[in-house]
């Protein structure tokens, strides 16, 4: 494993660390932690929460990992200007867990929400369109550049927003 904060282990800053070629880069079972500017490389899950709530996770890269970011039973954190991409199977992957905030963190792939509460809002940086939802089921989101169909109801944005749900109750 990488860095790995158990149960007992809270209010830690974790700033400027690299952890490549693990399980996990970084593994937090424990609640309000920081953590910025990490760089998690060729991992299974870059940064895994798992029953850890009120951290925060600003300006991380998780890149050529399975999962970028993974919260498992993980209520109220933060992630935000995390660079999330490539990653093989899901840039942020959430099971389990309710009211976190997502907030521009460019991703690869896709991002999967099986929870309630969660919000999530991503930017196009180049030109500052947003597209922000917030869904309990099961969600899947992608970014796509070309879309099999251009939605009829907006001007072309150059970027798209692919939201698949099953079991809806919409």
């Amino acid at each position: 494993r990488g860095i790995f904060l158990l149960e007992s282990a809270s209010h830690n800053i974790l700033i400027n660390n690299t952890c490549n070629n693990n399980f996990e880069g970084i593994t937090i079972w424990t609640s309000y932690n920081t953590v910025t500017n990490n760089t998690c490389t060729n991992n299974n899950r870059g940064i895994l929460l798992e029953s850890a709530s009120h951290n925060i996770l600003i300006n991380n890269t998780c890149n050529n990992n399975d999962y970028g970011v993974y919260l498992q039973h993980s209520n109220d954190n933060e992630l935000a200007g995390n660079i999330l991409l490539p990653n093989s199977q899901y840039g942020i992957y959430i099971d389990s867990s309710n009211d976190n905030t997502i907030v521009n963190n460019p991703f690869s792939r896709f991002i999967s929400v099986s929870s309630s509460g969660n919000s999530i809002t991503a930017t196009d940086p180049s030109s500052n369109l947003s597209a922000s939802f917030e869904y309990g089921g099961n969600i899947y989101v992608a970014w796509t550049i070309n879309p099999s169909s251009v939605p009829q109801t907006i001007g072309s944005l150059g970027m798209y927003v692919i939201i698949t749900a099953s079991n809806d109750p919409w």
